[in-house]
């Protein structure tokens, strides 16, 4: 699915959970330690104000309730945020309304009420200043006129600002309610001048966790990812740009290192026939559950033991971000990667069908996978046995001079979809292709490989010829 209509999808969508899980390894030991966590979410808004519309299809209503989802909890209970694209909108909101309060009741006209004012305190303003060992000094403000004692702390501060430290406060924030002025000794707390910050931040919510992760450069693990990489960009960092490339760069920016243990499966041999064709999270957690290393939960975490006996931590988000961790650590271990070999992996997340993957490592701006110029091929290994990425890839650097990447077919295990690199290469050797179609040798190896256009009619094809023998036996009738 291309870029575009994925994005689309997830404007229209807001989560309503989040899960992380973190993982500690253990100095000296086989065993990971993990600690899942779950968060009902809430997006932020208030009085109608930068206010989020919830869309759910009946369908996901029905899933989330057989999944023993709790709505009350998501509505009562969760957790604020709050983007750093609304909060920049919150912030500057909040300046310009505060710059309104304090000018809206200045009048540009200075009355003799205010003149009058000024010089009923003014000495004994000074006075305070000068010889007092009080630290504040109180002025009854009842009944004035609001522009009144505002013009009168203007004043004072023209006044006395160069040479004396202080500050003015209210016995009360809400403006009906403020019966005196307090002129106070010393600079203004660093708490009030924090507080419109703060009042923000706290909106932030859920949001200081993903901040801390970026701030940490601490890698990421997903399961066939693309989607909650986009969900997670939209919807606590910024809306998602119109330009896939843009996305690229500022995920890359916001966090440098990613893997997707999809990606990584249909990658290797070892660890895709320990899986299956079926690599969906749930079944690739089952089936390399008896590997190494051990992964197990921390002790704050034990009710999440009894995974035998209760299935309600399933589709649980803390859970599935602890299944996805658990099978990258034994992929990790049975392909033998270290830090280089790893490196392999990093940033590549699958974004189609034939697990094709979204290169965020690749700086460039080119859609490398995705271009009309370039082209994709199918192959197939004739006697069914297994044949080295490199013996292909090397035949192809000799032959025509071209580089290409290969991508393990979700569907069988001995076929792969190929991707020349380059226009020239793809161009060079469809001219060998007869019908879209060509035999070569490998070494002991047949290899047929079909243009991917007419790949897909082919499926089209057979797909409907088993559809029209399925329906014999009713025609005949």
């Amino acid at each position: 699915m291309r870029y575009w209509k994925i994005k689309e999808n997830v404007r229209r969508f807001l989560p309503v959970q989040m899960g992380l899980c973190t993982f500690k390894e253990q100095p000296n030991s086989n065993t990971i330690i993990a600690h899942p966590f779950n968060f009902y979410i809430f997006p932020y808004g208030v009085d109608g104000y930068l206010d989020k519309q919830f869309q759910l299809n009946s369908s996901t209503i029905q899933f989330l309730i057989n999944n023993n989802f709790d709505f009350n909890k998501t509505f009562n209970e969760g957790i604020l945020y709050l983007s750093h694209q609304n909060e920049r909108i919150m912030r500057e909101t909040k300046r310009i309304q505060d710059l309104r309060n304090d000018i809206r009741y200045l009048d540009k006209i200075v009355t003799f009420e205010m003149i009058n004012f000024v010089k009923q305190y003014k000495v004994l303003i000074e006075q305070f200043l000068k010889f007092s060992d009080d630290l504040q000094f109180e002025i009854p403000i009842k009944r004035l006129k609001v522009k009144v004692y505002r013009h009168f702390i203007e004043s004072i501060n023209k006044e006395f600002g160069k040479n004396y430290e202080f500050h003015c406060k209210y016995d009360s924030d809400v403006l009906i309610k403020r019966e005196k002025l307090y002129i106070v000794k010393g600079p203004e707390p660093v708490e009030t001048k924090k507080q419109n910050v703060e009042e923000v931040n706290e909106f932030a919510g859920v949001r200081v966790l993903l901040d801390q992760i970026s701030q940490q450069k601490t890698p990421l693990i997903l399961h066939n990812g693309l989607m909650d990489i986009m969900h997670v960009y939209d919807k606590f960092f910024e809306t998602l740009p119109d330009s896939k490339n843009e996305f690229i760069t500022k995920v890359n920016q916001i966090f440098p290192e990613i893997y997707d243990t999809k990606y990584i499966i249909n990658q290797s041999y070892s660890v895709y026939n320990k899986v299956g064709q079926f690599s969906e999270l749930k079944n690739s957690f089952i089936n390399l559950q008896s590997l190494e290393p051990n992964v197990v939960f921390g002790d704050e975490c034990q009710e999440y033991n009894n995974l035998d006996d209760n299935q309600s931590f399933e589709h649980e988000a803390g859970f599935d971000s602890y299944m996805a961790g658990s099978i990258f650590y034994k992929a990790k271990k049975l392909m033998n990667l270290d830090q280089n070999k790893l490196n392999l992996y990093k940033n590549k997340v699958p974004q189609s069908s034939i697990k094709i993957p979204l290169d965020f490592s690749d700086m460039s701006g080119d859609d490398k996978y995705h271009s009309k110029q370039i082209y994709i091929f199918h192959v197939e290994i004739l006697e069914k046995n297994l044949v080295p990425d490199s013996l292909i890839k090397n035949y192809f650097k000799e032959t025509y001079i071209a580089d290409i990447d290969l991508f393990l077919s979700h569907e069988q295990n001995f076929e792969y979809f190929m991707v020349f690199q380059t226009l020239e290469g793809s161009q060079q050797f469809r001219k060998t292709m007869k019908n879209g179609v060509t035999i070569i040798k490998i070494g002991d190896h047949e290899l047929i490989i079909t243009e991917y256009e007419n790949y897909v009619q082919k499926l089209q094809r057979r797909a409907k010829d088993e559809l029209s023998i399925k329906e014999m036996p009713t025609i005949l009738e």
